[in-house]
């Protein structure tokens, strides 16, 4: 079975008109990148939008004035391997329905049973991937993101104890990969696409490529507000 790249089998977002995005912008070198920078990172109370993310959510603002949306929540985990800090990622089981194939974070729709956001996206990466809560130290969280499909995300930033073991879901999970942050928190690996849906309308989304996983929409979403972030504070140092 063929990866399905999108709801839509006729349209494939790696073809797309792209540039990268990364206009005066800095990458955030290695040796940076520590769980208390992360922490620091994401206590600031400012949220920062470069031109790009804000020409995204500008888009997805009409939709979500005029949607009710379902709460979900992701969790966006931080592993330790080879001596540096990665970002665990998902790719979708090639057997669902909807968005097959598709690489995301660990996470889903929030349950009547639990009592907030992070507890659903730690119960969903338990039932996704096998990680215990007890492995997980969430240490903040990025702004919620817009989905077409009618959900509103919450992200979850967390770290994951090194002693962790993994257990797929064959149902929901195909594989799971890590990427080094210092990769994604690079500019020059982020791109923007233009997509024509009308006589002078555009869609815009991010993409990342990391060997060979298309890294794509409301994912690739989170990771660049993530990275706008950390960059805010490396910035100000």
């Amino acid at each position: 079975m063929q990866q399905q790249l999108s709801g839509n089998p006729l349209f494939d977002p790696r073809i797309q008109k792209a540039k990268q995005a990364n206009h005066q912008l800095f990458a955030i070198p290695e040796a940076w990148i520590n769980v208390g920078n992360i922490e620091r990172a994401l206590a600031q109370g400012e949220i920062k939008h470069d031109f790009f993310m804000s020409k995204v959510q500008q888009e997805k603002y009409p939709q979500a004035l005029s949607a009710n949306y379902t709460k979900a929540a992701v969790l966006v985990p931080i592993i330790q391997k080879n001596h540096q800090l990665e970002l665990l990622l998902t790719q979708r089981s090639l057997l669902l329905e909807k968005h097959r194939g598709q690489i995301s974070f660990p996470g889903g729709k929030q349950d009547i049973e639990d009592k907030n956001l992070e507890e659903t996206a730690l119960r969903e990466t338990f039932e996704e991937i096998g990680i215990t809560a007890s492995h997980i130290h969430v240490m903040g969280q990025l702004p919620s993101v817009i989905t077409g499909t009618g959900f509103s995300v919450m992200p979850f930033v967390a770290i994951v104890d090194e002693r962790y073991t993994l257990s797929i879901n064959r149902e929901e999970v195909e594989m799971v990969f890590s990427v080094p942050l210092h990769f994604l928190l690079n500019p020059d690996n982020h791109y923007i696409h233009e997509v024509e849906i009308g006589h002078n309308l555009q869609r815009h989304y991010f993409s990342m490529t990391w060997q060979n996983h298309f890294i794509w929409g409301i994912t690739a979403m989170i990771i660049r507000q993530f990275y706008l972030q950390c960059e805010m504070l490396y910035r100000s140092a």
